[in-house]
């Protein structure tokens, strides 16, 4: 109502300088990376849910785990794909994985644990390499 957007608004210089606008300016809806390591173990468990949010024309090819192929622009059409408790989204390099996160998070809510894997299947194919 416009009574409580009123009260959200500083009366004076001293109130807007002392407000907290991180914590009021902050999605309530946290969205955590992980790295190749954790993820490495979060898909050895094999109750999680993979997916690839790049477009089908990108490159390079995942055979390494199982995965379902949804690209970002596609992600809320096709949430019924998603079956498992633990959903991890990737992408070439970890940005387009870390909205799809905000999507699904602000979807699924506390229903499922949703992660984005840090630095993208890239970083996480230079990591195998180095193993």
């Amino acid at each position: 109502s416009r009574k409580e957007t009123r009260s959200l608004i500083p009366k004076d210089e001293k109130a807007f300088l002392q407000r907290d606008y991180v914590w009021l300016c902050s999605s309530p809806v946290q969205q955590s990376e992980i790295d190749s390591d954790i993820f490495n173990k979060m898909v050895a468990g094999n109750d999680v849910d993979v997916i690839d949010v790049r477009e089908l024309h990108e490159v390079p090819a995942v055979n390494e785990f199982n995965h379902i192929r949804i690209p970002l622009a596609q992600l809320a059409d096709n949430i019924s794909l998603i079956k498992s408790d633990t959903v991890i989204a990737f992408c070439q390099s970890g940005k387009r994985s870390l909205q799809a996160a905000k999507i699904l998070s602000g979807i699924f809510g506390d229903s499922k644990k949703v992660y984005s894997l840090r630095g993208g299947i890239v970083e996480w194919k230079k990591q195998k390499q180095t193993v």
